[in-house]
């Protein structure tokens, strides 16, 4: 994977910006207690990027929804957001467990819908394991070595 080494044999990918949005996504969808707090209360102030509708699109634009584009898109990931194929392997069930939410409930529903079904602490569970290993590999001077730490405190 020479496309991943960059100056001084340091890790680096295509698309980090990209990365980001999976980070802040998978990030998103494993903290329940700002699902709640964001995403569902009546007296937040919603946000359009405060809503289970933006880890969605962030999500789909990996195209791992769909079962033709998965092993396609999936392989095209590593070396431009994902390292390898242990992250992509980490991120597979997150979309899987979010699947069959969207299988059971449908897709127009409100986010209150999916994050109080049954099915939603399999995406939690998930996300919180995607999230500890995309965090392997991100660098010591990445922003989400702080952002990890403070969601890695707030799951504890």
């Amino acid at each position: 994977m020479d496309k991943i080494k960059g100056r001084n044999n340091k890790r680096i990918l295509e698309d980090p910006t990209l990365r980001a949005c999976l980070l802040g996504s998978i990030a998103d969808l494993a903290d329940r207690e700002t699902q709640i707090k964001e995403w569902t209360s009546k007296t937040a102030a919603h946000r359009f990027w405060d809503t289970l509708y933006m880890s969605f699109e962030s999500l789909d634009d990996f195209n791992l929804f769909d079962e033709d584009e998965k092993r396609r898109s999936g392989i095209a990931l590593i070396g431009s957001s994902v390292y390898d194929q242990k992250e992509l392997d980490a991120i597979c069930p997150v979309i899987e467990a979010f699947q069959r939410v969207l299988d059971e409930i449908g897709t127009k529903q409100p986010d209150s819908a999916y994050i109080n079904s049954p099915l939603w602490d399999d995406v939690v569970r998930t996300a919180n394991h995607a999230f500890d290993v995309l965090m392997e590999n991100e660098p010591p001077d990445s922003i989400f070595r702080q952002v990890g730490y403070y969601f890695s405190k707030k799951r504890n």
